[in-house]
């Protein structure tokens, strides 16, 4: 990125900028999102990397609408971009086998749990810290509200 004139980002390392032709580009894994006000600075960048022996592929041109697992809708009249991650949050539910769950309007109990000393040691198919890591990818992306 450096060879075409752009400079990584100091918030995030992921995130390059070409500030003289106005594009940034987000590259996470194999994922990347170009921005430019202007269609044909995107496409001849990409056809820049290609020429250094990049293998990129192009998706058609339009809006946004899938990154890292999060969905992209915009709607049409407000123009207002909504975030969502349907797939990771069925994914949550099906890996702790809640399915049956009902929901609530307070997600925790209003009497405190206290701790039963005798009981009986946690014990579940899945793993805690696993699950814990997925909802901390959906709360620092689509759902801050968790």
């Amino acid at each position: 990125m450096s060879q075409l004139g752009f400079e990584p980002s100091e918030a995030d390392q992921c995130l390059f900028l070409h500030r003289e032709l106005q594009i940034m580009v987000l590259n996470y894994c194999d994922d990347q999102i170009w921005l430019s006000p202007d269609n044909k600075l995107i496409e001849q960048h990409v056809q820049k990397l290609k020429d250094l022996g990049y293998d990129l592929e192009l998706e058609p041109k339009g809006d946004i609408f899938g990154f890292l697992g999060i969905e992209f809708s915009t709607d049409s009249t407000t123009g207002i971009i909504k975030l969502s991650q349907v797939g990771l949050i069925d994914k949550v539910i099906k890996y702790t086998k809640t399915t049956e769950a009902t929901t609530r309007d307070t997600p925790a109990a209003e009497a405190p749990l206290g701790s039963d000393k005798s009981g009986d040691p946690f014990s579940e198919e899945w793993s805690y810290p696993a699950a814990v890591g997925m909802l901390l990818y959906l709360s620092s992306n689509s759902r801050p509200d968790i």
